[in-house]
């Protein structure tokens, strides 16, 4: 007998060093080892290698036996024995014989392709490894043979490159490919443009090897580029394979039809239902969307678990709600299947109503504290939602309408300004839906530009919103498309007075009709006029009620939304301690409800402007850093008020470093992400801002280490352009410090503040440490 009848391999193995590792692994723990995976996945090729690597420990020879054309699950013990040469006799039955020949034997025998005769290979395993205690068996197939002692190993795709890294050969399904396409065109060597392909293509096909294979052999005819254009149609792109022993062609198409045929009718309704999802799903909305026809809504659990078993659906760990996938390869030929069979409108149509319910539910709460849940739940629902929309805008123009308001919010606080903007402009272009679906949609519309700074598109949206509102006598969104024109007044008409009186009719609009939200943001944007005419004493009163009901109606964006503004106020005014505590007080609002990325920028850059107060001009630099990240993620506008105020601080800040230190300085706060630049931002402002944390008592008054520093600059006759220049603060700055000096004092002149100072002896020379 020949040690092994293992078939010589024409092509390199790329990758898989760390599955073969651990299979000889666990060949050293069990004597049955199962690959499973999804079709395509390259069980055979690494058991195969595995048995090939094994040979050593296996003296009496590692075998295959190709059960993929074999139909008659009677014949298993027949074929296997065939192998070994084992002839049943006529006082001998044959599984006696094989029983007999290989029972003291140290041996490795693979099984290929078992899925279709899991009860008769079962069987005979059962049998086999009693009767043998020294075989040892890899088995592939789709799903596990469930025999006693059968470890498990789900083979995985290729690792293949994220979108956006430029590192693509470092990943293994590009190496296959041009691997591959060597083979094909021996003179391909890829270009910049092609290995960016190349990462793409692998992204779309999963990694699984036979696709990218496929892929690859048309390099001949299709650059890397056209590919990854036909991969819209990838199983007509990906045909023309190589045959499997036993005339099996080596397809993407027959791949997987393979699997499918071999599914149960029900099993199949609910394969092809599936893929109408995009990313991941929940139970809950497999049985909304599956339902109908064989598949009742309790079969659900079990239908899905069985697709798992099956390699056909991927189960994704999770600390919430168990999620699931199909690979976008397996995603494509369901939809196939459901067009086929006439189901895919009905589907769609279901997916649909399921995430506009879902989204329905959100819009009630989201300016509560179950904000945050629902923006998580929603992220990881984002490509459903997507394609809910998608659907919705080809197939029912109102409930376009419909959906897209209800999710303008999230599009906003999630950091997805630029789509929720373009897809809310989709929706309400040309006019349709009832007039109180588009009044939310456009209320939605008003939100997204105004954060977006577009007030030429705001403009136009709550022009159309007062109409709307006034047709339906809707009061509330009248008051805030009042508001929106009031922005718009202001912002792009520089006109506080026409925005003052605005605010005015949507104030009497809120306070008569009791709508507490409405009116709480009319008064921020009355509070911002007082900056716009200079006049900050007249900001605090806006804002402090402003904040007051936010609290009132628990409406968590608002109040942190207000909380940052104030922080903004407090620097802008010199009040450092003041500052300091509004931003530790939005943080921890925010942490408390976290998921507020329209308000991280904003956020950010008060510290880093506490920073600049500390004198901590890298860690202000690299909050900016981080602000711009996130900004440039999320498609905010920068804040027309608040950029009048911190520019100048910036400015003044970069200019007091070295060039090389702003740039190293920014570019470390682009990398952090929102965790770490918070953390970066907490350190500053833990236990108390550095500016302010200690303080100096000089002849039994309290001053801190900044009015220390700003009294000796006044007795040397500075000017608060001068002292703010020195220090790298706004002149407004100055004058708070100036004012908070004469204030503790008693004092009513700068010149008695230099006198006071003169008279302190050394104090002139003083510098805080």
């Amino acid at each position: 007998m020949p040690g092994n009848n293992l078939p010589a391999q024409l092509t390199s193995l790329i990758g898989r060093e760390r599955e073969i590792g651990e299979l000889r692994q666990m060949l050293a723990r069990s004597r049955l080892v199962t690959l499973t995976g999804a079709p395509g996945c390259g069980k055979t090729r690494l058991a195969l290698a595995v048995a090939t690597d094994a040979r050593e420990a296996f003296p009496d020879g590692t075998f295959i036996v190709e059960l993929g054309p074999l139909a008659d699950s009677g014949l298993v013990p027949q074929t296997i024995a065939t192998t070994f040469g084992v002839r049943e006799g006529p006082d001998r039955p044959l599984m006696a014989a094989l029983h007999e020949h290989l029972r003291l034997k140290l041996l490795l025998l693979v099984l290929d392709n078992c899925e279709h005769l899991l009860d008769a290979c079962a069987n005979f395993l059962e049998a086999t490894l009693r009767a043998c205690p020294t075989l040892s068996v890899l088995a592939t197939s789709r799903e596990l043979l469930e025999v006693n002692g059968e470890l498990a190993f789900r083979v995985p795709s290729l690792t293949y490159p994220p979108e956006g890294t430029d590192h693509i050969y470092e990943y293994e399904a590009p190496r296959l490919f041009v691997d591959r396409a060597q083979l094909t065109l021996p003179a391909f060597k890829p270009t910049a443009e092609d290995w960016q392909a190349i990462g793409a293509i692998c992204r779309h096909l999963d990694g699984i090897p036979l696709a990218v294979e496929l892929a690859a052999a048309k390099v001949d005819v299709l650059s890397p580029v056209r590919i990854l254009d036909h991969l819209s149609d990838r199983f007509r792109l990906l045909s023309g394979g190589r045959r499997r022993p036993g005339g099996r062609p080596q397809t993407l198409r027959a791949a997987i039809d393979w699997s499918y045929v071999l599914l149960a009718p029900a099993e199949q309704k609910l394969f092809r239902r599936l893929a109408v999802f995009g990313g991941s799903f929940t139970l809950e909305a497999a049985a909304a969307v599956a339902t109908a026809d064989e598949v009742g809504r309790a079969d659900v659990l079990e239908l899905v678990a069985r697709l798992v078993k099956k390699s056909l659906v991927v189960a994704q760990s999770s600390d919430e709600q168990a999620r699931y996938r199909l690979l976008e390869t397996l995603s494509e030929y369901g939809r196939e299947k459901l067009l086929a069979h006439g189901e895919l409108s009905d589907v769609r149509n279901r997916h649909l109503q399921f995430f506009a319910e879902m989204a329905e539910a959100a819009f009630k709460e989201w300016r509560t504290e179950a904000h945050s849940s629902w923006l998580q739940r929603l992220v990881l629902d984002i490509e459903n939602l997507r394609l809910a929309l998608d659907w919705a805008r080809s197939q029912d123009r109102s409930a376009s309408v419909r959906l897209s308001g209800a999710l303008a919010w999230f599009w906003w606080t999630s950091g997805r300004l630029l789509e929720g903007g373009k897809r809310l402009e989709e929706s309400l272009q040309p006019p349709e839906g009832t007039d109180f679906d588009r009044a939310r949609a456009l209320d939605g519309a008003c939100m997204i530009a105004y954060h977006h700074s577009d007030f030429l598109a705001l403009e136009t949206f709550a022009a159309e919103q007062v109409i709307v509102c006034e047709r339906l006598g809707d009061r509330c969104g009248l008051a805030s498309a009042m508001t929106a024109l009031a922005e718009v007044a202001l912002f792009k008409d520089h006109d506080a007075k026409a925005a003052e009186a605005l605010l005015m009719k949507s104030l009497e609009l809120s306070t008569t009709g009791g709508f507490l939200t409405q009116e709480s943001e009319a008064l921020t944007i009355l509070g911002l006029i007082g900056f716009w005419r200079d006049d900050l004493e007249s900001v605090p009163q806006p804002w402090e009620r402003a904040l007051r009901l936010s609290e009132q109606v628990s409406d968590v964006p608002q109040r942190i939304r207000m909380l940052a503004d104030m922080t903004c106020l407090n620097l802008i005014r010199g009040r450092i301690i003041d500052a300091a505590r509004s931003a530790a007080a939005a943080l921890a609002a925010y942490r408390a409800t976290p998921g507020h990325h329209s308000l991280e920028e904003m956020l950010l850059q008060c510290y880093a402007w506490l920073a600049v107060e500390a004198g901590d001009i890298e860690r202000a630099l690299q909050l900016e850093g981080a602000s711009r990240a996130s900004s440039r993620l999320s498609g905010y506008g920068e804040p027309p008020t608040w950029s009048r105020y911190w520019n100048p601080v910036l400015r003044k800040a970069m200019a007091a470093v070295p060039a090389e230190v702003v740039e190293r300085a920014l570019s470390e706060g682009v990398q952090l992400d929102i965790e770490q630049a918070f953390a970066l931002a907490e350190a500053l402002a833990s236990p108390a801002p550095i500016a302010d944390r200690r303080y100096v008592e000089i002849a039994g008054v309290k001053l801190t280490r900044r009015e220390l520093e700003v009294a000796v600059m006044v007795a040397k006759g500075m000017s608060n352009r001068q002292i703010a220049a020195r220090l790298v603060l706004t002149e407004r700055t100055v004058e708070g410090h100036v004012e908070n000096l004469l204030s503790k004092l008693h004092f009513h002149s700068r010149a008695a503040v230099a006198a006071w100072v003169v008279a302190q002896n050394e104090l002139a020379v003083e510098r805080p440490p």
